[in-house]
């Protein structure tokens, strides 16, 4: 029948030799590829991509919704194909981040922190610690920003403290003079926003960071 299936990030792609895309339920238009998908009774339009295999991607997730899970309307369609679409965005924007550094050994670190392939590590000139209580090292600054660290703290970051809740989740919160700044993810994204804190003149903050410094 002159159709086969390709695997690409963990869907299987259906091919065919005579769709001019190379893929069942895609066509190419001037702006990209369109994706479309029967679904008992019509042809649904799934959207526009930027490539071939996205749409594909797309056709081949709202094919089984149909044929397995029994979804018929348009717009639960579509919103299948958008999930894709915005599931292979963030695959290629990371992809796209910096490779942190080869040192950096995680706990809000390397791999699981975003920022932190992007900062400035300490050097041996910068005033406070190079690294912090758990071995990693630290960052001087991140997008232009000083980050402030300090030897009081239990992350390194001044006025950063690093928090394990009852299902044992680490987050990181920002606490200046008993006032929370906020919860995160990671140690550097938590250090960001104090840094900026204190750039939007934070009385507060100024006056903790003299005493933790």
């Amino acid at each position: 029948q002159g159709s086969g299936v390709e695997h690409w990030r963990g869907y299987e792609l259906i091919t065919s030799t005579r769709a001019k895309s190379g893929y069942a339920g895609v066509y190419a238009n001037k702006t990209g590829f369109i994706s479309m998908v029967w679904n008992g009774k019509t042809q649904v339009g799934l959207g526009q991509f930027h490539s071939a295999r996205l749409a594909a991607a797309a056709y081949t997730r709202c094919r089984a919704a149909v044929e397995r899970e029994g979804v018929t309307e348009t717009a639960s369609l579509q919103q299948l194909a958008a999930q894709v679409r915005d599931g292979a965005a963030a695959a290629e924007r990371a992809a796209e981040r910096p490779p942190p550094p080869p040192h950096a050994s995680g706990r809000g670190c390397g791999e699981e922190d975003p920022y932190y392939g992007q900062g400035e590590l300490a050097g041996e000139g910068d005033p406070g610690p190079r690294v912090g209580p758990d071995g990693d090292p630290l960052l001087a600054s991140l997008h232009g920003v000083r980050l402030h660290r300090s030897t009081k703290s239990n992350t390194g970051y001044a006025c950063v403290r690093q928090v394990v809740g009852k299902r044992r989740q680490t987050t990181y919160r920002v606490e200046v003079k008993k006032k929370a700044l906020g919860t995160f993810s990671t140690k550097v994204e938590a250090a960001l926003v104090y840094a900026r804190y204190l750039e939007g003149g934070g009385a507060d903050a100024a006056a903790d960071e003299s005493d933790d410094d």
